[in-house]
């Protein structure tokens, strides 16, 4: 028995269910649109007399919009009403900005971003370009901003910055820590290659610690720096003298007023009774020997081969780190200094120069010879009076007796000068009141004005191979005390080779000290002028009458001590020390 099957095609009953089902998507579709405007499109805010930041701020809280501005927009500040309901961006923005110079664009849906009027007006590009250095190496993380603007980026790896949206006649604002800030206009001047500059002032950031050379703010150590800037306008004839009071822990002290003589420097104080308390010298890396030599009264310094004017910078390094760079030299501290070079460019020729006078301000004050003949007369007299009153003659005692007759009352036979109760001759004028005798300032007559001069002629320059620094310098120092002087003249040539890899280069620095020393710290007996100066007589001139040094008082005749003429000594007592140094580093 066979079955037989029949398929018949039945009515297309959904049909009309999937025409349905497309007019359902349309509705749901414009629904979603409709909402979603309805989100962004009313906005119901009622303030008054707020801030127009708080308006945005308040507009925000109620919509899905975002505002973005300039915070150094003034206009931020200033009070705004807004009263809408169901109010569109347009209309709400329309009645918040008013009379304004402010308006506004959307950057995205709902992003708003606020502008000035003017700005959008103006027209934006894309500025492209590199920041390098002087060397032409690229800045890595420099900061590239538009002035007055949010808009702002930093340098790659290879000094490239680009920026979007830079309006024509915008600014540009380069800077990175340690060199100038930079301001170019985008419209006038080239922003494809910017170079920035080391800024001077900005150096003292980076110090010499030994080991190489470090960030200031990365050094835990102790360390004090000061840079050519800081001691350029000093007059000082020395690197010490420029120094004193500009390092916190660096004591400087000036043993005497000798012309050339080297300082006493001490870093933390004095750390032992039997050794020396002198910091070690390191010039270009090379340590200094302090045994550099002496003469009468003074010690030679060994920065004294060093201008004042070549130094670049001087670190002082003042803790235990010092010792463990440089082993027991550097337990009194170290004091390292860096000598100026060439810098690429067309040769660079500097003078500095300037003269001085050193002057006595204050002098002791001191008797003059009225005063001092007196003082003596009356010495003499009690002296006398006393041997009388010791001889039981004390009724025969007369000041004004003549000597002859103090010798008859107290000895016998011939008379002998050498009495302390006798009267010196050359005092009787000047007790009895005699104008125009001699009235000797022996101060005066051993200080004087001492003047300075002092120039230092340099020449720089180079290119990216080779930097060169050639320099001469001259000094000459006036001691305050006659006859005392000290010369200096020096020579420096700095030379740094940049080859392909090689880097190389040589610091030769030839100096030739020359002092004319005057005994000024010695006793009167040991031919100190400034003793003697003290201790000389009033009464008694420079010179006699035919013009040669008058040793009057250098006798002990009349119970008075032996005295050399302080003029005399300080003029025919010769005492030169000529000194030659060189420092050479490669």
């Amino acid at each position: 028995m066979k079955h037989k099957t029949t398929f018949e095609k039945l009515p297309q009953a959904n049909t009309g269910r999937s025409k349905n089902w497309k007019t359902l998507q349309a509705i749901c579709l414009l629904l979603f649109l409709s909402v979603s405007f309805t989100a962004y499109s009313q906005i119901t805010v009622n303030v008054k007399e707020i801030s127009l930041r708080a308006s945005l701020k308040k507009i925000e809280q109620v919509s899905n919009y975002k505002f973005f501005y300039n915070e150094s927009l003034p206009e931020l500040n200033q009070k705004v009403s807004l009263n809408v309901k169901d109010a569109t961006i347009e209309q709400t923005m329309q009645q918040l900005l008013g009379k304004m110079e402010l308006t506004y664009k959307k950057e995205q849906e709902n992003v708003i971003v606020l502008i000035r009027k003017s700005q959008e007006k103006q027209e934006t590009k894309k500025v492209t370009g590199i920041v390098v250095d002087e060397k032409g190496e690229p800045i890595i993380d420099a900061s590239v901003q538009v002035k007055g603007e949010s808009n702002g980026t930093i340098t790659n790896i290879d000094g490239y910055y680009s920026l979007m949206n830079v309006p024509e006649s915008a600014t540009l604002i380069i800077s990175y820590i340690g060199y100038r800030t930079v301001n170019l206009s985008v419209k006038n001047q080239n922003t494809s290659k910017i170079t920035l500059v080391e800024d001077s002032k900005m150096i003292d950031e980076v110090v010499v610690v030994g080991y190489g050379v470090q960030r200031k703010r990365d050094v835990s150590t102790a360390i004090s720096s000061i840079r050519a800037s800081d001691i350029a306008d000093v007059a000082a004839t020395s690197i010490e003298q420029a120094l004193v009071g500009r390092m916190a822990g660096v004591q400087i002290t000036q043993p005497n007023g000798t012309p050339g003589a080297g300082f006493e420097v001490k870093v933390r104080g004095v750390g032992t009774v039997t050794a020396g308390s002198s910091p070690l010298y390191v010039i270009d890396g090379v340590p200094l020997s302090d045994d550099t030599g002496d003469a009468t009264g003074i010690t030679v310094s060994p920065l004294a081969s060093i201008e004042t004017s070549d130094i670049e910078s001087i670190e002082v390094l003042k803790d235990a780190s010092a010792a463990a760079i440089y082993g027991s030299r550097g337990s009194n501290g170290v004091v390292i200094i860096t000598t100026k070079q060439g810098k690429e460019g067309k040769p660079v020729v500097k003078y500095n120069g300037y003269a001085g006078a050193q002057i006595v301000t204050d002098k002791i004050d001191v008797l003059n010879a009225y005063e001092y003949s007196q003082l003596v007369f009356d010495g003499h007299n009690n002296a006398y009076y006393d041997q009388l009153r010791v001889a039981g003659k004390a009724d025969l005692y007369n000041p004004n007796a003549t000597n002859q007759e103090r010798w008859n009352n107290l000895k016998t036979g011939s008379m002998i000068e050498n009495q302390g109760w006798m009267l010196p001759p050359e005092i009787l004028p000047y007790v009895r009141g005699e104008e125009g005798l001699v009235d000797t300032d022996w101060q005066d007559t051993v200080l004087r004005t001492g003047f300075i001069t002092k120039h230092n002629l340099s020449v720089s320059g180079g290119n990216k191979n080779i930097k060169y620094m050639l320099s001469g310098n001259y000094q000459n120092e006036e001691g305050i005390v006659i006859n005392s002087d000290f010369t200096k003249m020096g020579f420096r040539v700095k030379v740094d080779v940049n080859y392909n890899r090689w880097k190389f280069g040589g610091n030769i620095n030839l100096t030739r000290n020359i002092y004319n020393l005057v005994n000024t710290e010695g006793r009167y007996g040991d031919d100190g002028v400034l003793s003697l100066a003290l201790g000389a007589a009033p009464i008694y001139p420079v010179r006699d009458e035919n013009g040669d040094f008058n040793y009057e008082h250098n006798h002990t005749s009349y119970g008075q001590s032996k005295l050399n003429n302080p003029v005399a000594v300080a003029t025919l007592i010769e005492d030169q020390m000529i000194s030659i140094q060189m420092l050479g580093t490669a």
